[in-house]
Protein backbone atom coordinates (compact mmCIF):
# COMPACT_ATOMS: atom_id res chain seq x y z
CA UNK A 1 0.00 0.00 0.00
CA UNK A 2 2.65 2.16 1.05
CA UNK A 3 4.41 1.76 -2.33
CA UNK A 4 0.86 2.18 -4.14
CA UNK A 5 0.47 5.98 -2.57
CA UNK A 6 4.62 6.93 -3.40
CA UNK A 7 4.15 5.35 -6.84
CA UNK A 8 0.99 7.99 -7.35
CA UNK A 9 1.41 11.10 -8.91
CA UNK A 10 -1.52 12.84 -7.68
CA UNK A 11 -3.30 13.89 -4.63
CA UNK A 12 -2.95 10.98 -2.25
CA UNK A 13 -5.24 10.15 0.74
CA UNK A 14 -5.58 7.14 3.01
CA UNK A 15 -8.18 6.30 5.31
CA UNK A 16 -8.85 3.97 8.25
CA UNK A 17 -12.34 3.23 9.44
CA UNK A 18 -12.36 2.85 13.15
CA UNK A 19 -15.57 0.84 13.46
CA UNK A 20 -16.36 -2.21 16.56
CA UNK A 21 -15.84 -5.40 15.86
CA UNK A 22 -19.69 -5.96 16.63
CA UNK A 23 -20.69 -3.73 13.84
CA UNK A 24 -18.09 -5.30 11.17
CA UNK A 25 -20.16 -7.92 12.34
CA UNK A 26 -23.62 -6.86 11.84
CA UNK A 27 -22.76 -5.14 8.48
CA UNK A 28 -20.77 -8.88 7.25
CA UNK A 29 -23.84 -10.37 8.53
CA UNK A 30 -25.67 -8.19 5.59
CA UNK A 31 -22.90 -9.23 2.70
CA UNK A 32 -23.93 -11.61 0.17
CA UNK A 33 -21.13 -13.73 0.53
CA UNK A 34 -21.61 -13.24 4.44
CA UNK A 35 -21.91 -17.28 4.64
CA UNK A 36 -18.34 -17.87 3.36
CA UNK A 37 -16.67 -17.30 6.74
CA UNK A 38 -18.36 -16.32 9.86
CA UNK A 39 -17.05 -14.26 13.36
CA UNK A 40 -14.46 -17.14 14.56
CA UNK A 41 -12.60 -16.87 11.44
CA UNK A 42 -13.30 -12.92 11.79
CA UNK A 43 -11.87 -12.74 15.48
CA UNK A 44 -9.14 -14.26 14.38
CA UNK A 45 -8.17 -11.59 12.16
CA UNK A 46 -9.52 -8.87 14.23
CA UNK A 47 -7.32 -5.68 14.88
CA UNK A 48 -8.67 -2.76 16.20
CA UNK A 49 -6.99 0.50 14.95
CA UNK A 50 -4.93 -1.68 12.58
CA UNK A 51 -3.16 1.83 10.35
CA UNK A 52 -0.39 1.02 8.76
CA UNK A 53 3.13 2.32 9.58
CA UNK A 54 4.54 4.82 7.34
CA UNK A 55 0.74 5.61 5.37
CA UNK A 56 -0.63 8.53 7.75
CA UNK A 57 -4.11 6.84 7.34
CA UNK A 58 -6.96 9.77 8.83
CA UNK A 59 -8.82 7.33 10.91
CA UNK A 60 -12.63 7.78 10.43
CA UNK A 61 -14.92 7.47 13.98
CA UNK A 62 -18.27 5.93 13.79
CA UNK A 63 -19.44 8.86 14.92
CA UNK A 64 -19.01 10.67 11.95
CA UNK A 65 -22.36 10.51 9.44
CA UNK A 66 -21.95 9.47 5.84
CA UNK A 67 -21.76 13.07 4.67
CA UNK A 68 -18.97 14.04 7.47
CA UNK A 69 -17.23 11.33 5.95
CA UNK A 70 -17.41 12.56 2.56
CA UNK A 71 -16.90 15.94 3.67
CA UNK A 72 -13.35 15.16 5.31
CA UNK A 73 -12.84 12.70 2.24
CA UNK A 74 -12.92 15.48 0.02
CA UNK A 75 -11.21 18.30 1.96
CA UNK A 76 -7.74 15.72 2.62
CA UNK A 77 -7.73 16.07 -0.97
CA UNK A 78 -8.28 19.66 -1.85
CA UNK A 79 -11.87 19.09 -3.36
CA UNK A 80 -14.90 21.34 -2.19
CA UNK A 81 -17.35 19.65 0.13
CA UNK A 82 -20.15 17.73 -1.31
CA UNK A 83 -22.68 20.97 0.16
CA UNK A 84 -20.88 22.81 -2.65
CA UNK A 85 -21.94 20.41 -5.09
CA UNK A 86 -25.48 20.56 -4.65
Amino acid sequence: MRTLVQDHAGVTAAFSFDVPFEETLRRHATRPQSSEFGEAQMRDWWKPRDLIAGLAETVVVPELTAEQTATLAMERVGLPGPEVLR
